[in-house]
């Protein structure tokens, strides 16, 4: 009896010292700002047959970080965005935004976004003429092959003038082989269906921070020692290499396939490249083997749209400029853009714009 006792008043204090430190450890990373902690709210995402995923129809919710808390208000026709109709307004220019997070607006309002502030700018700049109206259909996430899907799916029925693609370099990292997918909600991992413990409690897995850093952690421990398909991609410089030649040729095919499906419907295509974080702050950044994937890619983009006939802006030189005058224009620790670096790409596409003759006169590209 004795010793039952005993060695329950030890699995007590046992579990009680491994939750309390689960709690204290829940408050610093809250607290400190640990990097890699995050909380989504269940049910953003949704399956899709053809794409893999989409954000949830009329969803409400909030996406927090280490660094900001953003009201995701998603309408009726799955975008974050206000209401659209299909049919056109008589005199308005018409232009589908594509992209992933940066375009969604990952960590600022939607007002504040880069789409919304050009389409405002646009409108403010020719009062009582001609009007602009932008579909905003960032998904986060998404690879180009998806954007592409799913503007042939949704995007084209609003009848465009003008596809504006926000192309980062997920959009290329991911073209051969979406790493993500849905469950129970969640956008996750692959690899995460693998763990039978994640599988049944993914809910606390995405809302516990400290649970959260403890996985990420462990799943970065397990790629290094047996090789998943994805760390084997960043930790063989062969298969990155590979991977990389393919990524490029991926890339270039759904460049020229779009341009030819749009070409058909006489639909415009501008392709802006969003810098990474690094490449605008090299002075504060390690070469990574993440680096590899964007080395050059500006370079590529540039040389594949001339070749495609595809209008290209390049926001690079100017993040690079406006960093090196000290503004802010990226999250401290997420590497998405905050406020400042929506504004600014929002100006640089602006002016593309004016440079093109788009504004406030008929023609088009």
């Amino acid at each position: 009896m004795k010793i039952k006792a005993n060695l329950k008043t030890k699995v007590s204090v046992f579990l009680f010292s491994l939750l309390f430190s689960l709690f204290v450890l829940e408050v610093f990373v809250r607290i400190f700002s640990v990097p890699g902690s995050r909380i989504e709210p269940q049910y953003f995402y949704s399956e899709n047959d053809t794409r893999g995923w989409e954000t949830t129809k009329n969803f409400k919710g909030v996406t927090k970080t280490w660094e900001f808390e953003t009201d995701i208000d998603i309408s009726s026709e799955g975008f974050r965005d206000y209401e659209h109709t299909k049919d056109k307004i008589n005199g308005t220019y018409r232009i589908v935004g594509l992209g992933d997070s940066f375009t969604f607006g990952f960590g600022v309002p939607f007002e504040e976004t880069y789409l919304r502030i050009l389409e405002k700018k646009f409108n403010q700049s020719s009062p009582g003429k001609q009007q602009y109206e932008i579909i905003k259909t960032g998904i986060p996430g998404y690879c180009l092959l998806q954007e592409f899907l799913l503007f042939k799916e949704e995007g084209v029925n609003y009848k465009p003038d003008l596809v504006l693609i926000g192309f980062d370099v997920n959009d290329h990292v991911d073209s051969i082989e979406p790493f993500d997918t849905v469950y129970k909600g969640f956008l996750i991992k692959r690899d995460s269906l693998k763990s039978s413990f994640l599988k049944e409690k993914v809910y606390i897995y995405k809302n516990f921070q400290s649970i959260y850093l403890i996985f990420k952690t462990f799943t970065i421990i397990k790629n290094k020692i047996f090789k998943t398909k994805e760390a084997k991609i960043l930790f063989d410089e062969q298969l990155r290499n590979e991977y990389k030649q393919k990524a490029f040729l991926f890339t270039s095919q759904v460049l020229q396939e779009m341009q030819e499906y749009c070409q058909k419907r006489d639909i415009k295509i501008l392709l802006v490249f969003i810098p990474h974080k690094s490449q605008v702050h090299p002075d504060k950044f390690k070469p990574t083997m993440f680096s590899h994937y964007f080395n050059g890619l500006d370079r590529f983009l540039d040389e594949t749209c001339r070749r495609n006939k595809i209008t290209y802006l390049n926001l690079l030189p100017a993040f690079k400029c406006s960093a090196a005058r000290g503004e802010q224009l990226y999250f401290n620790i997420d590497g998405h853009w905050n406020s400042n670096g929506h504004r600014l790409a929002a100006e640089l596409i602006f002016e593309k714009f004016r440079e093109l003759q788009i504004i406030n006169k008929n023609n088009v590209l």
